[in-house]
């Protein structure tokens, strides 16, 4: 019978330096997920602070970070050549009035209103055909309609 005694002793010190091993083990993860998230904010907090610095200071910048900025203002132009020719990958315009988006073949910029363009004859009195089947509009030249695929005439 002692030797049950003991050997339930023995398990459950055992089990008590599991559990104590395993809270250990939890508490670095929570410190180590802890510190790395103060180390994010940190660089968050450094990020904007070099940003806010550039921003108000580029000009007037210590020569000390001249590379730095001179790397930047070929970044920006390298980013705003970059957004030019999405844009027109995408077929769209700036409006020149509030900055939207508009689509290239827009007349007028859909956000504040303002005249892209001068509309062109064709524009201004668009003819617009249906299809005689299920009354769906159809492109012009088209000789068969997309929707239902009647005969156009």
């Amino acid at each position: 019978m002692d030797f049950f005694n003991k050997l339930g002793d023995k398990i459950q010190d055992v089990s008590k330096e599991a559990t104590k091993k395993a809270k250990d083990l939890s508490g670095q993860v929570t410190v180590n997920s802890q510190m790395k998230e103060h180390e994010n904010q940190l660089n968050q907090l450094y990020t904007t602070l070099g940003k806010a610095y550039y921003e108000g200071f580029q000009e007037e910048a210590d020569s000390r970070f001249q590379e730095y900025t001179s790397q930047i203002k070929i970044l920006l132009g390298n980013i705003e050549e970059d957004k030019l020719k999405l844009r027109e990958l995408k077929g769209l315009q700036l409006c020149a009035n509030c900055g939207a988006e508009v689509d290239k073949n827009a007349t007028h910029c859909p956000q504040c209103g303002t005249q892209l363009r001068e509309p062109s004859p064709v524009e201004a009195a668009p003819q617009t055909t249906f299809c005689p089947g299920c009354g769906e509009p159809v492109t012009p030249g088209s000789k068969f309609c997309g929707k239902c695929g009647a005969k156009l005439n």
